[in-house]
């Protein structure tokens, strides 16, 4: 795990609401289903009106160039975009992890009688 990923989650979510919206995905994408940069409560399901979604999040995409960051958020000791340099590293660290397991659980699978004989 990068070290200072919850430092950077902490400092990201800890901007201003203003801010935070500066890196929404705009209406337009999100009717289309694409959700990268910050999510505000109620914004992942789209049910606002239905029920009380408490939670804030922070969609991140496989296609760094779709996502969408602050113009400044640090964490202690880096520059202005010292967030998105740590959270993309853990990103990665994420992705490889999961890439990893997935092999090995393929592996696994390709191996076993048993599961040969259940997709018969």
């Amino acid at each position: 795990m990068e070290p200072r990923a919850l430092d950077a989650a902490a400092a990201l979510f800890g901007l201003g609401a203003a801010e935070k919206q500066s890196f929404a995905a705009p209406a337009a994408e999100r009717r289309r289903g694409i959700v990268r940069g910050y999510m505000a409560p109620g914004a992942e399901s789209g049910l606002r009106d239905t029920f009380y979604e408490s939670k804030e999040g922070f969609s991140y995409g496989a296609d760094p160039a779709a996502n969408r960051w602050p113009a400044e958020c640090r964490v202690a000791g880096d520059d202005a975009r010292g967030c998105r340099k740590v959270l993309e590293t853990q990103f990665a660290v994420l992705q490889r992890i999961a890439d990893v397991v997935s092999d090995a659980l393929l592996r696994g699978l390709a191996r076993n009688p048993r599961h040969d004989a259940a997709l018969r």
